[in-house]
This record gives structure tokens, C-alpha cells and sequence, in this order.
């Protein structure tokens, strides 16, 4: 098992999506090496990402704040079936756990419209 790895695999999982079904969240979280910096962990996420889809393609990578922590994020496109989805994945770290939210389109023609939507999710998360 490298460092990067848990022991425990995903320790929290939430999805939840819209009625028309063209959108979709989640939110994960699972236990870490806190003395392994989170980019370790990142970029083992793109790589086991850029292995299990087709077409993975990353459009943007920027650092940011969620509740007032240093996260990462990234949109990224791939194919499913004939469909392009496009998503925007999240990252930070805190106390022994990373976080990832995830928040993405069945098809990409419909990530501008959920955009703003995905925003507010992001920007409301908070850890208590």
C-alpha cells in the first residue's frame, strides 16, 4: 500500500442529484497520512481518475478557500457512453481526513447552467 492510500478506503460518501437527472454532487471524505501533503494525494486522485476514464481530460487547476481552508480545484471533462460530462472536483485536507465535493453534468452542454448551483454547494460547505 503506498502513502498515499488508506487503509480504510472511503470513510464518508454522499450523492445527490437534481429530478432531471442532468446533474449530480457528492461529497467524500476518508482518513489520511496527515504528514503526507494533500498534492500527494491529489495527484493520485487524477491518476486513478485518468485510468478509469475515458477521455479524462483536466481544463483547469486553481487553488482557492472552502470555509476558510487551502483547497484545490479542477474541471475536468471525460467520456461515458456517448456522453462528454464535465465536472469540478474540490480537494482539502483537514485534521487526519481529505474532502473531496464533487459536483458535475451528465452532458456537458449543461455545466454552465449548473454551475452557480455548484458554486453554492461548495460554498456552503462547513466543517463543525
Amino acid at each position: 500500500m503506498s502513502e498515499t492510500e488508506s487503509s480504510t478506503g472511503l470513510d464518508f460518501y454522499i450523492m445527490f442529484g437534481n429530478a432531471s437527472k442532468h446533474a449530480i454532487s457528492s461529497v467524500v471524505a476518508q482518513t489520511i497520512n496527515p504528514t503526507v501533503p494533500l498534492e500527494n494525494y491529489i495527484q493520485t486522485f487524477q491518476q486513478l481518475e485518468t485510468a478509469e476514464r475515458e477521455n479524462y481530460t483536466i481544463l483547469s487547476e486553481t487553488q482557492r478557500e472552502v470555509s476558510g481552508i487551502q483547497a484545490y480545484e479542477f474541471v475536468t471533462t471525460y467520456l461515458s457512453g456517448l456522453d462528454t460530462r464535465k465536472m469540478k472536483t474540490v480537494m482539502f485536507a483537514r485534521e487526519g481526513f481529505w474532502y473531496g465535493i464533487v459536483c458535475g453534468t451528465m452532458k456537458v452542454e449543461y455545466y454552465n447552467q449548473f454551475e452557480p448551483v455548484f458554486e453554492n454547494i461548495i460554498q456552503s460547505f462547513r466543517l463543525i
